[in-house]
């Protein structure tokens, strides 16, 4: 697997302890760590943390040692962060009609569409509206299926 794109989703669960899925989404990046596969990420999913955190934390400190997490993570793990600019934009108009989506996970789904790579949410919504055209699965799925390809 050469990378896979992750939704703001998957990074708010395994930040935030009390959250429902927090415990398989540390699962899930400990088997991409494993397994070495680099992550892509439109920077608008840091954005969504940042706010979405903010939302539910109300803590900048928190929010401050996240944003540090990302920077080890692009600096050392292989998180590569995609700006968006004109050149996506163009890219964006080819696929966004396929997408039945609001803007944010539009973006996302382009994303993993563009790249042609595998998408990876909590949200129910994005992943199925996403099948058409790209592999798309929840962290759970995601580990079954790949489990059983070890």
């Amino acid at each position: 697997m050469k990378q896979v794109v992750v939704d703001s989703s998957v990074f708010l669960s395994s930040l935030i302890p009390e959250d429902v899925f927090h415990t398989q989404s540390l699962d899930f990046f400990l088997f991409l760590e494993r397994k070495k596969v680099p992550i892509l990420i439109p920077i608008l999913v840091l954005m969504e943390v940042m706010q979405v955190g903010y939302k539910r934390t109300k803590d900048p400190e928190l929010l401050r040692s996240w944003m540090l997490t990302f920077t080890r993570l692009s600096e050392v793990r292989g998180l590569r962060i995609l700006p968006l600019e004109s050149m996506f934009f163009a890219n964006f108009l080819k696929f966004h009609t396929s997408f039945p989506l609001e803007t944010s996970d539009a973006i996302i789904s382009v994303t993993a569409a563009m790249e042609n790579l595998p998408l990876v949410s909590w949200d129910k919504q994005l992943v199925k509206a996403s099948r058409p055209l790209v592999e798309a699965h929840t962290p759970a799925e995601f580990l079954a299926l790949h489990r059983k390809r070890d």
